[in-house]
């Protein structure tokens, strides 16, 4: 099991072009059961994901 945390990039101003696909990709990880738990840690600050039946390796690809 891993806690995953996501911190916004210095070109933080991008990420409303960027939230579609990100929505996407979360939603993927719930459906393919990877996801258990998935939301902000403070607004506008970035995201945690708490993730399973993945390994480190498995993890760091998709975030790529």
């Amino acid at each position: 099991m891993f806690v995953v945390l996501l911190k916004f990039s210095d070109n933080k101003s991008n990420a409303g072009q960027l939230m579609e696909g990100h929505n996407k990709w979360v939603k993927r990880g719930i459906d393919d059961g990877v996801f258990l738990l998935v939301g902000s840690l403070q607004p506008k600050m970035g995201g945690g994901i708490l993730a399973h039946n993945a390994s480190l390796q498995d993890l760091k690809k998709e975030g790529e």
